[in-house]
Parts: structure tokens; sequence; C-alpha cells
């Protein structure tokens, strides 16, 4: 999937409020907003470059997501504990960078009851990222 050249100038042009040094890096709680991009926390990460390299980070985190889900998929089907939190931490710290708490949450709970071999919540977990990458995905395309 491509970002749309409208939803790349929007990221580009877009403007935010907020101070830059009250950033940490965040996986603790799930946004309550509209949208699942922190903007203002990337923008405290980036500073202004932002504007530039907004856009080309969401396309490799898109891309590399899809696989990142497929392999997640894959690993679930052989009940693979090891790739299963290996491919939930890649998740949590890539969707973390970018200001998506949500997704980077539900991940460091599925990286852990990987580890802790829970299978049902591991079960519930991956749907429930699934479902927020996908939604992740559709916010970026309208534009």
């Amino acid at each position: 999937m491509k970002l749309s050249e409208g939803k790349k100038q929007q990221i580009r042009s877009e403007r935010f409020e907020g101070e830059a040094d009250t950033a940490v890096f965040h996986t603790a709680l799930p946004r309550q907003d509209n949208g699942p991009i922190d903007y203002d926390f990337v923008r405290a990460h980036l500073g202004t470059l932002m504007e530039d390299l907004m856009p080309d980070l969401l396309q490799v985190f898109l891309e590399d997501g899809e696989m990142r889900i497929r392999q997640l998929a894959a690993s679930l089907r052989q009940k693979d504990w090891r790739q299963i939190s290996s491919t939930a931490h890649t998740l949590k710290g890539s969707s973390a960078t970018l200001g998506m708490s949500t997704l980077s949450y539900l991940c460091q709970q599925l990286e852990s009851a990987a580890r802790d071999h829970e299978w049902r919540n591991v079960c519930l977990l991956a749907a429930q990222v699934g479902k927020e990458f996908e939604h992740i995905r559709t916010f970026l395309a309208v534009g």
C-alpha cells in the first residue's frame, strides 16, 4: 500500500502544539483520541525533520508491518512462541517510535503473553494487533 499524495501532504503540513521536552518513548497506555498516531509525540522526537521524514517512515512501517502481520499469522499456526514474541517485539518498537501507542501497547501485551505461553491471550491479542494495524493502514490511506 502506498500513501496517497494527499495524505503525505497532510502529514507534511500539519501543525501541532505541545512541549517537545515532555515526550518519552511510551508504550504504557493506548491513545483515547480519534487518530491512531500521536503526531505530537513523533514531532518531539523528529522535530522539524518530521515534515520531511514522516511520510517515508510511515511507508516503510506499512510495508514492513504487512510482512510482520503475515509472519505473526504463520507463527500462530505453528505455535512458535519465540517467533510470536520476537515479531510482537519488533512491531512494538516500530509502532512506538511512530507514535502508534495503541498498537505498541497491544504488541507489548502480546510479547508478554507469548513469553508466558498464555495461548488464549496470545490468540486474542494477535487478533487485536491485526485489527489495529488495519485501522492504521486505513487511516493512512484516507487522504
